[in-house]
């Protein structure tokens, strides 16, 4: 039995959202999920999580 730790993180490192999941948990599910719960922002850095968001077809806005 496994687990991910999801964490979205301002720009000084400090935690804003976080989330445990099953590690069986697809990515682009915690990817929907997670994306809800971020706070407005100028600026994303981001790996897999945009992959996912846009395969799950999330409507991004970056500025």
């Amino acid at each position: 039995m496994n687990s991910k730790l999801h964490v979205v993180c301002d720009e000084g490192s400090k935690p804003l959202v976080m989330m445990l999941t099953e590690g069986q948990m697809s990515d682009h599910r915690g990817a929907r999920l997670m994306f809800r719960a971020l706070p407005k922002a100028k600026t994303l850095i981001a790996d897999k999580i945009l992959e996912c968001a846009l395969a799950a077809g999330l409507q991004l806005a970056i500025a």
